[in-house]
């Protein structure tokens, strides 16, 4: 068995791959998880991917993500992705508050790893990847408070709500998918909770990528041009556990063992993705070895920015040791994939 990774796939997908095997071509789709600095881990596997599996320029792929997914999948879609994919990690890695940031910091910092993500770079780059369809969520309020306790308020109530139901959430909250492409609705497919498709432009580029990491209480909303409150896109979809209506299959590099479909589901162990969700997907996710190597014996998460503070040069070492790690799990699946061995190592969902 794999040393570094875990393999499931759901039913569809285990009968294509014991029918047909895998190839690249096979995936139409990749959704890629929010969960902050956890996404270091799956950085050797975004470059393989993008060196080797997704390479063909001709190849049609849809990238979706919340949050610090959404500028994973962003990478994907610029000229040059791998040198994409190494500025993200090398300005999210590196982010230091010498004090103990407030909204207004944290808000900065995040655009400043945006803009530093996409370089020189404009939409129109985003645009002219014709293969490449990207596909930002936000999560925008249904009430008006910036901050203080009445937000407070409000993300209890949201909390609340959430346990009652997962619909409830959307009392409080819409999701808002910003894409590239105009007929979004022929892909994702969320009868239940309902999806606010929305064009992305230059004007509103930038600041869809923003919002979909603001974290309610740590970041500022970023008011769009309707004038309204749009907050990450973890809170209505943390790992993005969608249907989708294309004909293909579904590669997950993820940094669980479940899929959890909102930011409030976290902590409940029965709300995890439907069958119908994972019956076309392929999760790729690091083995507890793998995570026991590594600093702290963890992923990295958001708490090593309190665990580390003012020692930005220890938590950095560490985030920059994972990055490392996780190219030799990239190694692993690569030598895996080539043997033709794979169906050996995919358990079911």
């Amino acid at each position: 068995m794999a040393q570094t990774f875990h393999i499931k796939a759901g039913a569809t997908a285990l009968a294509h791959i014991r029918e047909h095997g895998l190839s690249p071509a096979d995936i139409s789709v990749m959704p890629a998880a929010a969960g902050g600095p956890k996404w270091i881990s799956l950085y050797g596997l975004d470059k393989y991917l993008m060196e080797e599996w997704f390479s063909e320029p001709d190849q049609l792929l849809h990238l979706i993500g919340a949050s610090a997914g959404a500028w994973r999948m962003l990478c994907y879609c610029l000229p040059d992705p791998l040198a994409a994919l190494d500025r993200y990690l090398k300005y999210y890695v590196e982010q230091s508050y010498p004090v103990w940031p407030g909204p207004a910091e944290v808000s900065g910092e995040l655009r400043h790893i945006i803009e530093q993500i996409v370089g020189d770079c404009h939409y129109s780059d985003i645009e002219s990847a014709i293969n490449k369809k990207l596909y930002v969520i936000n999560s925008r309020s249904r009430f008006h408070h910036r901050g203080g306790n009445l937000l407070k308020l409000k993300l209890l109530q949201s909390g609340l709500a959430n346990l009652i139901s997962r619909k409830s959430l959307f009392k409080y909250f819409d999701r808002v998918v910003y894409h590239s492409q105009s007929n979004l609705s022929s892909v994702i497919n969320d009868d239940t909770y309902g999806i606010e498709c929305q064009e992305m432009n230059q004007d509103v580029f930038l600041s869809s990528l923003q919002a979909t990491g603001s974290i309610p209480a740590l970041c500022y909303p970023v008011v769009m041009q309707d004038g309204l409150n749009y907050w990450d896109g973890g809170i209505t979809d943390y790992h993005v556990a969608f249907e989708y209506d294309v004909s293909g299959l579904i590669l997950y590099p993820h940094f669980s063992a479940s899929i959890k479909p909102g930011w409030f589901d976290k902590h409940l162990p029965k709300r995890v993705a439907s069958r119908h969700v994972t019956d076309r997907m392929i999760m790729i996710y690091p083995s507890q070895r793998f995570i026991d190597a590594l600093p702290d014996q963890k992923i990295p998460d958001r708490k090593d920015f309190e665990a580390y503070f003012q020692k930005d040069d220890q938590r950095i070492k560490n985030w920059y040791q994972v990055a490392q790690s996780s190219e030799e799990l990239a190694a692993e699946f690569k030598v895996l994939y080539e043997s033709g061995n794979l169906m050996s190592h995919i358990e079911s969902f």
